[in-house]
């Protein structure tokens, strides 16, 4: 074979080899395109990292998402229903999710505006419920067609009260009267798991209301609530039928002059860990060291007749105290001028002189009573007016405090800066706690006068001095109605001018 055809036959087999290299290549190409879709597939098919995420995991990144806030009118805790029904449409999952977590769905409010309960009492399946009935009418009265609503929901309502934890009714006076076939609805029903009960009118009350008060319903006897634990109503003309099991550990009622003087004794006493009275115990004629209160630990007081009320009581373990004024009370130094050892165990301690007490009212007498009376406070919330004369001449005063806070400062206040940094000075020569100071924001009115350009260095200097012998916290505290001090963490003080737009 000569050398042209074996040329010729290599020149086949090349041409033959990159035939079938090109078949691969397309073959493989073609493969490859085949693969990509597959994937592009697999990835449009697949599931988000969060949906991924075990159903349990997700549902608690979910109930994160959705708000819950407190209801301050009502006292109670509630989910956000719209930020609910948004995140449940993201997906069928989280809408599974959502409407299948009874937890969710456990707050049920019952007016003649909203909708029937039927798909909460669905969705919550067994879970305990917390039901809030508001017996407001628009108008300012109630018409017959809203009444008729809001009874044919609680008609739905009814065949769960097994499940009720809490309850909450709150509405006009004369929808609160047992009379009324809103509240006669429950009469004589059982609540067996019910823990809480609030029956709260609208419109606050004074004693002006006379026997427009509220009659005790029958529905909260101890036979009809055995377990119940946390109680807040008004006060009510027939004592003789306040009657609550020896369960109730929390207790918050309103006292007119109206009422039975045996109504104290019907508290249960022995068992109540939290106690708060607003009103007129005056007319009680109660005894000295008369009350026992042998778990009580929380007791919060807005009384006339306070001194009478703080001399009968026998509290042995109570550490944390709120006390407001009533205008028509004796001054401080007289309601606490003798409790003895009464209060060596109170830790905490809310004081406040009432936003109607005059300025010039309260003197070196009532501040030395109050650290008198409360020896052993840790962590006290004070009027500046009050405590003010304290800074002059008792260094040694309170101790054991850790924390103070100063709030309700009126425009004709001024904070004593040099006298309280000589306080602090000497507690701190005394060996004493270094303390935590705080001022809330102040109530200031138009009467201040605008300030000047070198005020913000001032009010700076006196504060950076008073840092230097405390830990301070300042919570957007006015100065003047375009000023006020701001302070975050150990950063410096910070004087914010504002400017007001008409």
């Amino acid at each position: 074979m000569d050398e042209l055809a074996t040329a010729r036959i290599e020149l086949a087999r090349l041409e033959a080899k990159a035939e079938n290299l090109l078949q691969q290549f397309l073959d493989t190409k073609e493969a490859g395109t085949a693969q990509r879709a597959k994937i592009d597939a697999l990835l449009r098919n697949r599931p988000t990292p969060i949906n991924r995420l075990p159903a349990e995991l997700l549902l608690d990144i979910l109930s994160l998402a959705i708000p819950r806030r407190m209801d301050v009118s009502l006292s109670v805790y509630k989910y956000d229903g719209r930020r609910k029904l948004e995140l449940a449409s993201v997906s069928r999952r989280w809408r599974d999710i959502i409407f299948g977590c009874p937890s969710l769905w456990t707050t049920i409010e019952v007016d003649p505006s909203t909708p029937s309960p039927a798909v909460y009492l669905k969705r919550s399946h067994d879970a305990p419920l917390d039901v809030i009935i508001q017996c407001q009418p628009r108008y300012g009265f109630a018409g017959h067609k809203e009444v008729d609503l809001l009874l044919a929901k609680l008609a739905s309502l009814i065949p769960s009260v097994q499940r009720w934890r809490s309850m909450v009714i709150t509405g006009d006076l004369d929808l609160l009267q047992i009379h009324n076939p809103i509240v006669r609805k429950f009469s004589r029903l059982t609540f067996p798991s019910l823990k809480s009960v609030i029956i709260r009118p609208r419109e606050p009350l004074d004693a002006n209301h006379g026997n427009a008060l509220l009659t005790y319903p029958d529905f909260l006897a101890p036979k009809y609530t055995p377990v119940l634990e946390n109680m807040e109503l008004v006060s009510y003309p027939q004592s003789a039928r306040f009657r609550t099991v020896n369960t109730l550990k929390s207790l918050k009622l309103t006292l007119f002059p109206n009422i039975d003087p045996t109504i104290i004794r019907q508290i249960p006493a022995e068992s109540l860990m939290s106690l708060s009275l607003r009103g007129d115990v005056s007319f009680l004629g109660l005894i000295p060291n008369s009350i026992h209160f042998p778990l009580l630990h929380t007791l919060n007081l807005q009384l006339v007749g306070g001194r009478q009320f703080l001399e009968a009581i026998v509290v042995p373990v109570l550490t944390q105290f709120a006390y407001v004024c009533d205008p028509r009370e004796d001054r401080t130094a007289v309601v606490f001028g003798d409790p003895g050892s009464k209060f060596d165990c109170v830790h905490r301690l809310k004081f406040s002189p009432g936003a109607s007490l005059p300025h010039d009212s309260i003197d070196y007498g009532d501040a030395v009573t109050l650290s008198r009376a409360f020896p052993c406070v840790h962590h006290a919330q004070v009027d500046l007016r009050l405590i003010s004369p304290l800074f002059d001449d008792h260094p040694d005063s309170w101790r054991f405090l850790e924390s103070l806070t100063f709030h309700t400062l009126h425009s004709n206040d001024w904070l004593p800066t040099d006298r309280l940094v000589s306080w602090l000075k000497r507690r701190q020569k005394l060996g004493l706690p270094r303390l935590r100071l705080k001022f809330l924001t102040a109530a200031i009115d138009n009467s201040w006068k605008v300030a000047h350009e070198n005020d913000a260095g001032l009010f700076s200097k006196l504060y950076e001095e008073l840092r230097m012998h405390c830990i301070l916290d300042v919570e957007d505290f006015l100065l003047k109605p375009d000023m006020y001090l701001s302070m975050e963490g150990d950063s410096p003080l910070r004087v914010v001018s504002v400017k007001f737009v008409n």
